[in-house]
């Protein structure tokens, strides 16, 4: 399913009216988490890593997404180190347009 950041409808969404007037880079590690989070709203599970899944629970607010490995929030926050923190910080700032977020 990481494929769909490749998608024409992703580079379309990408360019639409949606797009915040801040333009930054993403690199793969961020479109992987975007992917990630996309999936386990979507299907409520991934074959994303692990750091991957703990990026994506705190980028959704949803820590049911935690791997059963890392249940305690402080612990999977530290899990992450201070890149991938910063990954899941920019992308509450800049890219939460690419998550897919569902209605009931």
């Amino acid at each position: 399913m990481r494929s769909t950041l490749d998608s024409p409808a992703f580079e379309a969404g990408k360019q639409g009216q949606q797009q915040p007037q801040k333009v930054t880079h993403m690199n793969n590690e961020i479109k992987n988490i975007i992917a990630v989070a996309n999936e386990l709203l979507q299907d409520g599970e991934t074959c994303g890593s692990t750091g991957e899944q703990i990026a994506a629970a705190f980028i959704l607010n949803r820590m049911e997404y935690l791997p059963m490995s890392h249940l305690v929030v402080i612990e999977a926050w530290q899990r992450l180190g201070v890149s991938w923190q910063a990954y899941v910080m920019e992308i509450k700032q800049d890219h939460m347009h690419l998550i897919k977020i569902t209605a009931g």
